[in-house]
């Protein structure tokens, strides 16, 4: 429940810094938040408010699984507005650190990587569509593309 209270007042500290209507702490952590996330630090709470919600309900492995696939996601997304948008330095410091070694062309691969790995661990527990073996033709369809 406080977890929950935190993401709210960080919310509303991410969308409105003004030390008045959030306080001293308020703004502190808003800004703090948005100069970290850049526009995705609208998106923090609500991440904040699914982990604790998951820790809650569930605490199975695939639950694991898919906060930190959401979190790699999360990170991409970073990377991906620092790219286009220069905003946020979480994302800045990735890709300063890292385009002098591998270049623009290394950072977008690198973010590929990390987008598909991301969904593919979303998307692990999706059950697979068989063709029904009725005939021939389906028995050879499934051999070539299997």
């Amino acid at each position: 429940m406080l977890g929950f209270v935190f993401s709210v007042f960080l919310l509303i500290a991410t969308i409105f810094p003004e030390n008045n209507f959030v306080g001293v702490y308020g703004k502190f952590l808003g800004s703090s938040n948005n100069i970290l996330f850049g526009y995705l630090s609208y998106l923090s709470p609500f991440y904040i408010i699914w982990i604790l919600y998951a820790f809650y309900k569930d605490s199975k492995r695939e639950v694991f699984e898919r906060l930190f696939a959401v979190f790699i996601l999360f990170i991409s997304f970073a990377i991906i507005q620092s790219l286009l948008l220069s905003k946020g330095v979480f994302g800045n410091l990735f890709v300063d650190a890292m385009k002098p070694f591998i270049g623009a062309v290394g950072v977008v691969l690198i973010i590929l990587f990390l987008f598909s790995i991301s969904i593919l661990i979303l998307k692990s527990d999706i059950p697979t569509i068989k063709l029904p073996k009725k005939n021939k033709i389906n028995d050879l369809f499934e051999i070539a593309i299997f």
